[in-house]
């Protein structure tokens, strides 16, 4: 049994990089799993990798429900690559 990450886009976000043995034991590792996300910065940066300067950086909710750069907007909804 493993467990998958959607987001309301339908893209995949993560997935289980163990097979678990038992459902009990899957839903303790995305309990595990949502302890931790809780612990997540409440800050990111987004770096396009090209040596152009970071695209964004700011409160996570806002860079990715309202990114101000093209760029982060772009990545966040899938456009890229």
């Amino acid at each position: 049994m493993t467990w998958r990450l959607v987001g309301a886009n339908n893209h995949e976000l993560g997935r289980s990089p163990h097979v678990h043995s038992s459902l009990t034991a899957c839903c303790s590792a995305v309990q595990r799993l949502r302890t931790e996300a809780a612990r997540a910065s409440a800050l990111v940066a987004m770096s396009p990798g090209t040596g152009s300067g970071t695209p964004g950086t700011g409160p996570t909710l806002a860079m990715f429900s309202a990114p101000s750069d093209q760029r982060t907007a772009d990545y966040v909804e899938g456009r890229f690559g």
